[in-house]
């Protein structure tokens, strides 16, 4: 009985929340599919973390034979010696990037040895959740400091959840949402240091502020937001302005020594490369147009409202009303405080969140800041706006107290809404980047960028996966999306490969993202399935209408994979190793070489079953490089590692399971160290070599 009541509800309520939240986020995080930036992102770290390896003499990178071949893959061309150098930080074209969540996570994927694609995106996603989390957390935390209520604390949470798109980019966006995450964090440690300024606080809102500014240099309204806020104080004579001083002399050189040692292209020359990176945010410039109420904008010429709107249009609409609340609330307050701007503790912070909410939004639209892809990277100030929200929500609960028609009403006005938006998540799961609310109107691919991230290509995949049974799909984007690396996901869909054109391809995929709409339907193809969200068409697929045959295969039949070869038509990515970093080069006389990190082959099962496959391959091999191992998979199941000494005539035997009922065959080689044979001082060939094949036949 004593133990039930020393449990605290306002520690065990929360706890169990969060708990119950972390638990969600591990059973949805492998739903999404690869974003269109995660790719770039992870490149971006990968070049960061081999360039620290250098600088640092870290032994866990240096010794890690994958950067070597990453870059191999990856930037053919590029200064790669046949010993480990890495691609020089300084001289890469994204080099004014921070990395101080890319360089991170990719060290963690290294760290734990995560090398398929399909487990490297899943554990980014893993990560990215997690440190939204933590961001969550932060909310909480700066909502019940506000208000002394854990409870209103919750709310503030819950307002974010039931935010469809920040929910679902929670999973993936690696730029916004995390720059979001940190936004909150370190926005919790400025109101503790400015409530209680004390060293401690201070050492560590500095940390917290220069692993925020090597996330995106945006954070650098912190440091001045804390310097600003400390002089305010000694005006206000509520610290002493020797303190103050002290204080900010400490905290300005502790963030700019962390700022420094967490980004390691600031090492040469700090101050230099920072003005740099610095000048180049804010004259930060990208030629892409973004669709706009039915109109195309380029990304450096859009209306005044493009921000204001996107943002109104996108969030749901209990929270703009009561945003819209919050703001008249706080303003109020200021205009009683006159010059001293607040009048206690709890007002300061409502101060704070209008100048981080509005400020930022202010600013884009006075400089005709570049901006595409709705409002994404002013995402920032999203909890911010919803601290007004629940601002607005505190003041108007309060004056509803006394009389319960009011009181119930005033919460079934929001919570009904918000009923409907969790059931429209449910329903739109994963594709909730998509919401809209009722002001949008409708027909919104003629009026708006919808899934700009390219997460619907996932589920067409999948759709067509389940419905065609061909070994060897072959698929392209009409629009501008990504297809890679979402073909890999699954097992079942290592069939797929990427069509280099619409002909040749079995299916279309068209998002609409920069394409015309008045475009009319190639002839030669027909609409074969549609994905919808509450009504709203988000991704078409379009299918051949011709179905490409294949010749039948028989037992004992000996097909070549040289030029004009039978077998060519099996070989799955050819000639697309610079877009897709795998596949196979153009066939030759003897037979066909594998061009990237990984190759594959996609047959239809021959009729009786076979027990096995024999391979006839070459192996890139030399004195300088005397072996290729290579790992082989069989829809999408690793089945064994083999390694290759002879340039000729090396003979793979591939097991079949006879019980295996389905109707095709796919095999994907993933090469562990291909080489370049320009690199070893073999002629002037740069393609990334491994194996070479040349006859398969069943057995």
């Amino acid at each position: 009985m004593h133990f039930y009541k020393s449990l605290n509800p306002q520690k065990i309520i929360p706890l169990v929340f969060f708990l119950a939240l972390f638990i969600l986020g591990l059973n949805l995080y492998k739903d999404y599919g690869v974003s269109v930036d995660e790719p770039l992102e992870r490149t971006n770290g990968v070049v960061a973390l081999a360039d620290l390896g250098e600088k640092a003499d870290l032994e866990l990178v240096k010794n890690d034979p994958f950067f070597k071949e990453y870059f191999k893959s990856h930037f053919i061309g590029a200064p790669v010696a046949s010993e480990y150098k890495p691609y020089n930080i300084i001289e890469y074209r994204d080099r004014y990037y921070p990395v101080g969540f890319t360089l991170p996570s990719v060290l963690l994927e290294r760290w734990f040895l995560i090398n398929d694609e399909v487990s490297i995106y899943h554990f980014r996603h893993l990560i990215n959740f997690i440190v939204c989390f933590f961001g969550l957390i932060a909310l909480f935390s700066i909502t019940q400091r506000r208000y002394k209520d854990w409870k209103i604390g919750l709310v503030a949470v819950t307002f974010f959840l039931l935010s469809p798109r920040f929910f679902a980019e929670s999973f993936y966006n690696s730029k916004d949402l995390i720059l979001l995450s940190w936004f909150l964090i370190v926005s919790n440690s400025m109101i503790a240091f400015v409530l209680r300024p004390r060293l401690l606080i201070l050492f560590i809102h500095a940390l917290l502020c220069a692993i925020a500014m090597d996330i995106r240099l945006m954070a650098i309204i912190f440091p001045l937001g804390t310097v600003m806020l400390l002089g305010i104080q000694v005006l206000r004579h509520q610290i002493e302005l020797g303190k103050a001083f002290v204080y900010t002399l400490i905290y300005i050189l502790t963030t700019a020594l962390l700022v420094v040692m967490f980004w390691p292209f600031l090492w040469s020359n700090p101050w230099q490369n920072f003005v740099e990176a610095l000048t180049f945010m804010t004259r930060y410039k990208f030629e892409m147009t973004s669709l706009y109420f039915g109109q195309a904008y380029p990304s450096d010429q859009l209306p005044w409202h493009y921000l204001p709107a996107w943002i109104v249009i996108t969030t749901p609409l209990p929270y703009i009303g009561l945003f819209g609340v919050g703001v008249l609330v706080v303003l109020k307050s200021i205009w009683k405080s006159g010059w001293r701007l607040w009048a206690n503790a709890e007002e300061m912070q409502d101060l704070i969140f209008l100048v981080l909410c509005l400020g930022p939004i202010i600013a884009v639209v006075l400089s005709h800041s570049t901006l595409y892809d709705s409002w994404r990277h002013v995402y920032f100030v999203y909890p911010f706006l919803l601290l007004l929200a629940v601002r607005g929500f505190v003041f108007l609960w309060s004056k509803c107290l006394s009389n319960s028609v009011l009181k119930y009403g005033f919460i079934s006005s929001i919570a009904i809404p918000l009923i409907f938006v969790l059931v429209w998540m449910i329903q739109a799961h994963p594709l909730q980047n998509v919401y809209f609310n009722s002001l949008a109107g409708s027909n919104l691919k003629e009026r708006f960028d919808l899934d700009y991230w390219g997460l619907a290509n996932k589920l067409a995949l999948e759709r067509i996966a389940a419905q065609d049974s061909r070994p060897d799909i072959r698929v392209y984007a009409a629009s501008f999306t990504p297809l890679y690396p979402n073909l890999y996901l699954k097992p079942e869909m290592q069939r797929f490969s990427i069509s280099p054109g619409k002909e040749g391809a079995d299916y279309i995929l068209n998002n609409w993202r920069l394409y015309p709409l008045n475009q009319k339907i190639d002839p030669n193809f027909k609409i074969y399935d549609e994905i919808i969200v509450d009504g709203e068409v988000i991704l078409t697929i379009l299918k051949s209408v011709e179905a490409r045959s294949y010749t039948p295969i028989g037992l004992n039949q000996t097909l070549h994979f040289n030029r004009g070869g039978d077998g060519i038509q099996y070989l799955m990515n050819v000639g697309l190793q610079e877009r897709i970093f795998r596949g196979w080069s153009a066939p030759e006389v003897w037979g066909v070489w594998s061009q990237g990190v990984a190759a594959g082959l996609a047959f239809p099962m021959p009729s009786p079953h076979p027990k096995k496959l024999m391979l006839n391959m070459r192996a890139f091999v030399s004195p300088l490089h005397p072996s290729q191992s290579v790992n082989i998979y069989v829809n999408g199941q690793f089945l064994r590692n083999v390694i290759l000494t002879q340039v000729e005539g090396n003979q793979i035997e591939v097991m079949l399971d006879k019980n295996d009922q389905t109707k095709y065959l796919a095999i994907e080689f993933r090469f562990q160290n291909p080489e370049i044979p320009k690199e070893l001082g073999m002629g002037d060939d740069d393609r990334l070599l491994s194996i070479g094949l040349v006859s398969a036949k069943f057995q």
